[in-house]
């Protein structure tokens, strides 16, 4: 199947009104912001699709994905993600914006 690019997920995410196609009813930005009535504006950062070693199915897993095989991929991805910082499109990422407790660690992944 053809995945959403980036700039797709990030339209979803991000956009303040939605998108006719992609978002009619708002992005999840909005939903957030109208949820809090304006108190909490969350800003997605999106990245390119990763590869993952196994295929869809197997990470599904007959429970779409709410298995210990999710926190497989998303390990996987983020190491991926972590040893490719400084190579490809990601050389400009700067992971202090995502620790603001400064204990080296991302704070949030959604």
């Amino acid at each position: 199947r053809v995945l959403p690019s980036a700039d797709q997920v990030d339209v979803l995410l991000n956009r303040r009104g939605g998108h006719p196609e992609l978002a009619p009813t708002g992005s999840v930005r909005d939903v957030f912001s109208q949820s809090s009535y304006g108190h909490l504006d969350v800003v997605s950062t999106v990245v390119d699709w990763i590869q993952l070693p196994g295929t869809e199915k197997y990470y599904a897993d007959g429970a779409s994905g709410a298995t210990s095989l999710f926190e497989e991929a998303l390990r996987y991805a983020l190491d991926h993600f972590d040893s490719s910082v400084g190579k490809y499109s990601y050389s400009d990422f700067e992971y202090d914006d995502y620790d603001q407790d400064k204990d080296g660690v991302v704070d949030s992944v959604m």
